[in-house]
């Protein structure tokens, strides 16, 4: 779509632009200066599921924490983490959720795909993907470190799970905890909202499967660079802009017999 952005992680130089990152938003000073309109949108997922990814990423695939999972839950990097790299200086929760367009969620990541197609006027073409950092997947982060997946909270010790459960954890998590219950209230609005949104879902699934049979880059222990937008973003996008060329006609015929 000729935007500025797509390339590295810097802040935009022209509008129109995407910027996609690993950033708080507190250090995008670059937004208040945008001339055009534009779309603020992030992603949150359970905060047990994220705590314990973050311990098994930091101790295990990049072991800088030695930590063990009961001190680590406790130490400050699960407590309200997705609250605080998305809000605004002086906010709270409910201006924090009504600063975005959408809040997509993790665990239902497909669907939520489908609610910025339509926020955004996008095509299925537009929000084809394969999946990176996927740690139950094998390969290895942009560092070259071997991924260790993370094991869920149903199958960790019953004592670790109490843990989660707490009081304390809870009352640490709060603002995550609020944040993610309204976005998951927004997203289903959406999709109840949306007509044929199931059957769109559906066929956007399908054509996940089909592009990750494709598409998908070997296991390597240095991302090839040449075939991401940037580092290790973007990556298997010239397989996934062939299958759109070939694809793009049936698909919307699919759709519009549906």
């Amino acid at each position: 779509h000729d935007m500025s952005g797509v390339k590295d992680g810097q802040w935009i130089d022209e509008e129109p632009g995407v910027w996609a990152h690993h950033k708080h938003f507190r250090e995008l000073t670059g937004i208040r200066h945008l001339k055009l309109p534009y779309r603020l949108i992030t992603w949150m997922r359970d905060p047990v599921a994220r705590c314990l990814s973050q311990y098994y990423f930091l101790t295990g695939t990049r072991s800088m924490s030695k930590s063990n999972i009961s001190d680590f839950i406790f130490e400050g990097k699960c407590a309200n983490f997705q609250y605080e790299s998305i809000t605004e200086p002086g906010s709270d929760p409910i201006h924090t959720f009504r600063r975005y367009d959408f809040i997509g969620i993790t665990e239902d990541f497909s669907a939520s795909m489908l609610v910025v197609k339509y926020i955004l006027n996008l095509t299925l073409h537009d929000i084809l993907y394969v999946p990176a950092k996927d740690s139950h997947g094998g390969g290895y982060d942009d560092r070259g470190n071997k991924f260790v997946p993370s094991i869920p909270l149903a199958e960790q010790p019953v004592e670790i799970q109490k843990l989660f459960e707490s009081h304390k954890f809870q009352e640490a998590n709060k603002n995550d905890y609020e944040i993610y219950a309204q976005a998951k209230v927004k997203l289903l609005r959406y999709m109840n909202s949306i007509p044929n949104f199931h059957k769109e879902l559906a066929i956007y699934n399908t054509m996940l499967r089909e592009v990750a049979l494709k598409c998908t880059p070997p296991i390597r222990k240095k991302v090839d660079e040449s075939d991401c937008y940037w580092n290790d973003n973007g990556c298997g996008y010239h397989c996934i802009d062939a299958y759109s060329d070939a694809h793009r006609n049936q698909t919307s015929l699919y759709i519009r017999n549906e």
